[in-house]
């Protein structure tokens, strides 16, 4: 019998035990890649101070590319937000008119 080795309660279906059999080996693949990326950084042949130079730098460009893209859409939705204002008032506008026109009569 198979155990949910997490809360040790046996699977009731083969199913769920190869759920859990594939989902184990793709925690621990994302695992391997992680610490393999991380210790790749760490024991490159560059010297720690261009490593974190390197790091700092693509930091930055990332957060210059984070903040251009946030003002991009700041800019379309301030423009969205003022053609619906615009609408809305024309409408309101208009409802106004015809009020006015149907209170004449």
């Amino acid at each position: 019998m198979k155990f949910n080795y997490v809360s040790m309660i046996p699977f009731t279906t083969k199913k769920q035990a190869r759920k859990a059999e594939i989902t184990g080996i793709a925690v621990g693949v994302l695992a391997g890649a992680i610490v393999g990326a991380a210790a790749g950084i760490l024991f490159a042949p560059a010297s720690g101070k261009e490593t974190r130079a390197f790091i700092k730098d693509k930091a930055e460009e990332a957060c210059e590319l984070v903040k251009d893209k946030t003002t991009e859409a700041y800019g379309c939705v301030k423009e969205k937000a003022q053609d619906i204002v615009g609408k809305v008032k024309e409408k309101l506008s208009k409802a106004e008119i015809e009020e006015d026109v149907s209170d004449a009569e």
